[in-house]
């Protein structure tokens, strides 16, 4: 049973090395300007003072709740749900009208 799991593993870190493989000449930049960008900004950055980060973080956070709270993401348009409304109502309505007989 090991072996078998074993040699599936195997086959999955092939399949996965030769997916890499295919696209290491499209990941190889990204991943050299990766290192470049963040290698300029560490240089910057302080790097003993952890307060500069949170600050960072507390920042980003903020501006993600401001900005869920006035885009909340996609609403359905007025005719959609004037739709399901109405197909509520019917369903509401069969469903008293079958209890009542």
């Amino acid at each position: 049973m090991f072996f078998l799991l074993f040699d599936a593993l195997q086959n999955f870190v092939n399949v996965m090395g030769g997916i890499m493989l295919f696209f290491f000449p499209f990941l190889s930049p990204i991943g050299a300007f990766m290192v470049a960008w963040i290698s300029a900004v560490l240089s910057v950055a302080p790097q003993f003072n952890i307060a500069f980060y949170i600050v960072i973080c507390v920042i980003l956070v903020i501006a993600g709740i401001f900005i869920n709270s006035y885009w909340p993401g996609d609403k359905p348009l007025a005719e959609e749900s004037k739709y399901d409304e109405d197909l509520l109502e019917e369903q509401s309505t069969d469903t008293f009208e079958e209890e009542g007989e």
